[in-house]
């Protein structure tokens, strides 16, 4: 349907995960909106299914395969928005996941689930708002939001590698929202937490 009259139109958006579940809906939002966007993922048929469907809002769309358990990801895909649009205004934190890593036994679980984890979650988020805070400080304008998880919350039930890690973001975002150089360059951050939330093909 039509979008919701934002006034996004023309503005340039970054959902990382964003080829399905909840980063494919953010994306399509946006691009409903009139916002230019690039997703990745690690799935290229899937990163092909959604910029196809993105296109549809007549919309220019990018695409790029990244897996962000690799250190050099992030500024990939950064790198590749910048070629494109040489600017991002809106960033969405949606990768992730690892919430059903490990075992149930915590000591029975590797210590490096610890650590992927919160690269995957919390340190790809970290990466990829440093890269877009030059470019909302510059337009003077920009909003970031991560997508944490009700299990990183005062719910605290979950995996406590996932747990931490969805904290971390929250801490991230509550952080940075209050750091006067930023709040004064007109950018927003915020962490929007979710349930578990039904992907056809994935389960809960």
């Amino acid at each position: 349907g039509p979008g919701m009259e934002l006034g996004l139109s023309g503005k340039v958006a970054l959902v990382s995960g964003g080829s399905h579940g909840i980063g494919l809906a953010s994306a399509r939002q946006l691009a409903a909106e009139g916002c230019h966007v690039a997703i990745c993922s690690r799935s290229l048929a899937r990163l092909d299914a959604a910029v196809a469907e993105l296109a549809t809002f007549g919309v220019r769309t990018l695409a790029v395969a990244a897996d962000l358990l690799e250190a050099d990801a992030a500024d990939r895909v950064m790198d590749a928005v910048e070629r494109e649009w040489g600017r991002l205004d809106i960033l969405v934190n949606n990768v992730g996941g690892g919430g059903r890593w490990g075992k149930e036994i915590v000591e029975e679980t590797e210590l490096r689930v610890f650590s992927e984890v919160y690269e995957k979650n919390a340190m790809a988020a970290v990466r990829f708002t440093r890269r877009a805070l030059p470019h909302m400080r510059r337009a003077k304008w920009g909003r970031v939001v991560t997508i944490t998880s009700i299990y990183g919350g005062k719910e605290g039930n979950g995996r406590p590698w996932f747990v931490m890690a969805k904290a971390a973001e929250t801490a991230l975002m509550k952080s940075l929202s209050g750091m006067a150089y930023l709040v004064r360059d007109g950018i927003t951050f915020n962490s929007v937490a979710p349930g578990g939330i039904y992907i056809p093909d994935t389960g809960f």
